[in-house]
């Protein structure tokens, strides 16, 4: 009775630790955003962050990656941006998170409202996605400014709402760890449990950096919980056995 003791009380220790640390997946970016066109307010377009030279020296709209977990019907994504110290100026704001299930056809099927805390199904909404050119006409932007062709907003008139969630860091009060944090229920989503891959896009509503990765299904990183916790077992076991 007491090696069983021993054996339960450090494979959950181990599988614990395996949980902790495989809680998250960083994700850098890697994605320069779009870049069409030859025009000459496109000059700035073809770097990973544009706009003013001097903008991009204070590293004022640098995205370096995002974090992502899916647990209990909860997806968690934090952006790692320094848009934080600019939030607001110019009448720049927070895009919202565009979400693909690539299984299907639709280019995004999904969008997070950062400013409500709501998620949407836009599968057949794609005519009310909000682009960065469209907010660069209505404030006046110099089309220099801003990295166009971007999805930044949704406009939820008439949308039903198939999730709620919460957003941290999207004021001017303190951040976690240069983090913004988007979190919400996505029951709604009836993804597949066993397999299923997403994109998630994010920029500012100007576009100035986008991130846009590909985050393949949990399985992976389960099945290795689940492997880490059968070898600690096996191990442990051999050993009170010897």
């Amino acid at each position: 009775m007491k090696k069983i003791l021993v054996l339960s009380i450090s494979f959950l220790s181990v599988m614990f630790f395996v949980s902790s640390v495989l809680a998250y997946t960083y994700y850098p970016d890697t994605y320069t955003g779009s870049t069409e066109g030859v025009n000459l307010e496109r000059v700035f377009n073809d770097a990973d962050v544009i706009a003013g030279t001097q903008w991009v020296a204070d590293n004022i709209f640098e995205i370096d990656g995002i974090q992502f977990d899916i647990s209990d019907d909860v997806m968690t994504v934090g952006v790692e941006t320094d848009f934080y110290h600019s939030f607001g100026s110019y009448g720049i704001d927070y895009g919202d998170l565009f979400i693909d299930d690539t299984s299907t056809d639709i280019e995004w099927d999904y969008v997070f409202d950062t400013s409500g805390k709501k998620l949407y199904d836009i599968s057949d909404a794609q005519d009310q996605i909000v682009y960065s050119n469209d907010v660069g006409a209505t404030k006046g932007w110099n089309p220099a400014q801003y990295r166009p062709d971007e999805e930044v907003l949704i406009d939820p008139t008439g949308l039903t709402a198939i999730g709620d969630g919460t957003t941290t860091g999207f004021t001017y009060g303190a951040r976690s760890e240069d983090f913004i944090w988007m979190s919400f229920d996505i029951t709604g989503m009836n993804l597949n449990p066993d397999s299923f891959s997403l994109v998630l896009h994010w920029t500012q509503t100007c576009g100035n950096d986008v991130i846009e990765e590909r985050v393949p299904t949990p399985e992976p990183a389960t099945m290795l919980l689940l492997g880490f916790g059968l070898i600690a077992l096996a191990m442990l076991r051999k050993r009170f056995s010897s």
